[in-house]
C-alpha cells in the first residue's frame, strides 16, 4: 500500500517510516513546514538524508499563510481573552489532519500515518479512535477533535508500542543523528514566550490590581506575566487563608486570586462539540479528561444544547482552564468526542 508519513524531524515519525516500510509498504514522507524556525533548514536537511538512507520518496508542503491565519492569529486572539489556548486543539483538524491531509492524499497515497501514540481501530467499516498503550506518551487528548471523516484515512502505527523502546530501536538502527530534540513546547514558539506575546501586541509587565473573584481590591500586581493559574507563592497579599492565582484578565490587566477551595470544580462546559460517537449510543460510565496526561475523571452528562455539553464531575476536581480541550472517553479508552472548555456551570 502507498502510504504517506508526516514527518517532523523526531524520533517518533522515523520509526513509523521504519514499521511501514518493514511491511513493504510504498513510503511517501511528506513534511509539513508551518512557519519560519531557526531550525527548520536543519531539519529538512536531515529528513532528506533520511530519504536518501531509507530509500523513500520525499515531499515539502509549505502552509505558512494558512497557518498563520488559523492558528496564530485565533491563538493570540484568545490568549488576549484571559484564555489558555492549546493550539493543538486547532492544528490538528485544520492544519495537520486538515490541509496538509488533503494534499498528501493528491499524491496518491491511500492513508496517512504519524508518529502519534494513538490507535486507529475499525470494526464493521466504523472507524473508532482509542488511547495509546503507553500512560507516559498517550495521545489521544489531542486527536479528540479530528472529525470522524478523517478517522478513516490515518493510521497510527505506534499507537501499541512504548516511548522508551521506540528511541531503543532508533540507537539499534543508528539513525538517531537524523533527528532532532523534542520539545514540549508550543512550536512556534520555540523559545522566548514574552517576546513572541510582545511582538504580536502583548504587553503583561505593566502593574496593575489583584482582585478577588467579588470585585474586592486587594493590592497590585507586578505584570501579569510574573503568575500562572493556581500559584501560591509571590501573590504577597496577606489575608487571613493562603491565597491562589485563579484567572488572569488580559483586557483589563487584572490578576484574579482565591483560596484554596475556589480551584476545585464540581462542573465543566465543553463547546463546538465533535462527536465521534453520538450521545445516544455513550455508554452510562464516562471519564472526561481536562488535561494533557492528567487522570481521566468520572463525570456524567448533564445536558446537551447542540455542541455545547455540560458535564458534572463525580468528586471535585481541579479548575478547568478555558481554551484547553475536553475528551471524552469509555472505560475502555474509546475516545467518544471531543471539545473546548468554556468553564463551569
Amino acid at each position: 500500500m502507498k502510504i504517506g508519513v508526516l514527518l517532523s524531524g523526531g524520533i517518533d515519525s522515523l520509526y513509523t517510516t521504519i514499521l511501514l516500510k518493514k511491511m513493504n509498504h510504498e513510503v511517501i514522507g511528506i513534511y509539513g513546514s508551518f512557519f519560519h524556525s531557526p531550525n527548520q533548514n536543519t531539519i529538512w536537511e536531515n529528513l532528506k538524508l533520511l530519504s536518501k538512507t531509507l530509500n523513500f520518496e520525499l515531499h515539502k508542503i509549505e502552509l505558512h499563510s494558512e497557518f498563520q491565519k488559523l492558528i496564530i492569529k485565533p491563538f493570540i486572539k484568545d490568549y488576549i481573552r484571559g484564555l489558555t489556548p492549546n493550539p493543538c486543539a486547532l492544528c490538528n483538524p485544520k492544519i495537520k489532519f486538515g490541509l496538509l491531509l488533503q494534499k498528501a492524499l493528491k499524491l496518491g497515497v491511500k492513508k496517512i500515518a504519524s508518529g502519534h501514540y494513538a490507535k486507529i481501530i475499525t470494526k464493521n467499516n466504523n472507524t473508532f479512535l482509542f488511547r495509546g498503550d503507553d500512560p507516559t506518551k498517550e495521545q489521544s487528548y489531542f486527536l479528540s477533535l479530528l472529525p470522524q471523516a478523517t478517522l478513516s484515512h490515518l493510521l497510527f502505527p505506534l499507537g501499541e508500542l512504548k516511548k522508551q523502546d521506540v528511541v531503543q530501536k532508533i540507537k539499534e538502527y543508528n539513525l538517531f543523528h537524523f533527528t532532532t530534540k523534542e520539545s514540549n513546547e508550543v512550536c512556534f514558539i520555540p523559545s522566548n514566550y514574552r517576546e513572541f506575546l510582545q511582538s504580536n501586541g502583548i504587553h503583561l509587565d505593566k502593574p496593575g490590581p489583584i482582585k478577588l473573584l467579588d470585585e474586592t481590591l486587594l493590592g497590585t500586581h507586578k505584570g501579569l506575566w510574573n503568575y500562572t493559574l493556581g500559584q501560591r507563592r509571590g501573590i504577597g497579599i496577606p489575608y487571613k487563608e493562603p491565597l491562589y492565582v485563579l484567572k488572569k484578565d488580559i483586557s483589563t490587566n487584572t490578576l484574579y486570586v482565591g483560596i484554596k477551595k475556589e480551584l476545585q470544580a464540581k462542573s465543566v462546559v465543553g463547546i463546538n462539540f465533535n462527536f465521534l460517537e453520538q450521545v445516544q449510543n455513550w455508554p452510562s460510565e464516562i471519564y472526561i479528561q481536562i488535561r494533557y496526561r492528567q487522570k481521566a475523571k468520572k463525570a456524567i452528562l448533564k445536558k446537551q444544547e447542540k455542541d455545547t455539553l455540560y458535564f458534572e464531575f463525580k468528586e471535585q476536581e481541579e479548575k478547568p482552564a478555558p481554551g484547553q480541550i475536553l475528551a471524552v472517553y469509555t472505560k475502555e479508552g474509546q475516545v467518544l468526542g471531543g471539545g473546548i472548555i468554556k468553564g463551569e456551570f
